[in-house]
């Protein structure tokens, strides 16, 4: 091997080792690397990993409010009384939902007697309890699988990072944006679902259009074999409470 050509060699080695080291140092301070930690921390029940990366009292508080504006935001006749009542439960539910995340990330699945809301709900915590079931029966996270980053918008120390859910129920994916506050180390931590709201108004609509799909069969059946004769119909003059 001639001088000239092992100059050429050392060279490009040298660009492939710098190319490699910035690469690997500009991973490990980006947004998608903190998100991959999450995930390895939810699957390694690595809490303190868990809880350096995902502010869970921001995320599950801005959670709160956005299922709240979902369900009585555009109801004009919803009850003010009730609306309050609810968003009074927030004190509540937020550390429910910040204990019963603990537990899953320590301890995977569990008997569900013995579950952190389980413990909670027998200390008369009943209210509290019943929201977070309601708030992951909203939002479906209980039927959705993390498949990755899909994009990841830096603006200085924020950014916008949407990564992709499946949701295995209605075999369907999601475009989750969640915002992300840098770290004094470079790393990145988890603050806020940022269109939880259309989100869950997407998910609804394709609920919808699954349980369509599946009851078809059974209505076209009942068109067909089903015949209502209107002269056994009778209108009756009764109390309400008889219905």
């Amino acid at each position: 091997m001639n001088d000239k050509f092992k100059k050429i060699v050392a060279v490009l080695a040298a660009l492939a080792v710098l190319t490699g080291g910035w690469y690997f140092f500009y991973w490990l301070k980006s947004p998608q690397h903190s998100v991959a930690l999450i995930a390895d921390a939810v699957r390694q029940h690595d809490l303190k990993t868990f809880e350096k990366h995902v502010d869970m009292d921001t995320l599950y508080g801005h959670a709160y409010d956005d299922v709240v504006a979902v369900t009585f935001g555009a109801d004009k006749d919803a009850n003010p009384i009730i609306v309050a009542i609810v968003k009074g439960i927030k004190g509540l539910a937020v550390p429910l939902l910040e204990n019963e995340t603990r537990s899953y990330i320590m301890h995977g699945d569990k008997p569900e007697n013995e579950t952190e809301a389980q413990q909670q709900v027998a200390s008369g915590n009943e209210s509290g309890a019943e929201i977070v079931d309601n708030l992951k029966d909203r939002t479906g996270f209980g039927a959705l699988k993390f498949d990755g980053v899909e994009s990841s918008d830096v603006d200085g120390e924020t950014a916008i990072v949407g990564i992709k859910l499946h949701d295995e129920s209605l075999n369907r994916d999601f475009i989750l944006k969640i915002k992300m506050q840098q770290l004094d180390d470079g790393l990145w931590r988890l603050l806020q679902i940022t269109n939880l709201q259309d989100f869950m108004q997407q998910r609804e609509a394709a609920v919808k259009d699954k349980l369509a799909e599946l009851t078809k069969p059974i209505a076209e059946q009942i068109a067909q074999n089903v015949q209502l004769d209107k002269n056994l119909l009778q209108i009756t003059s009764v109390h309400y409470s008889a219905i």
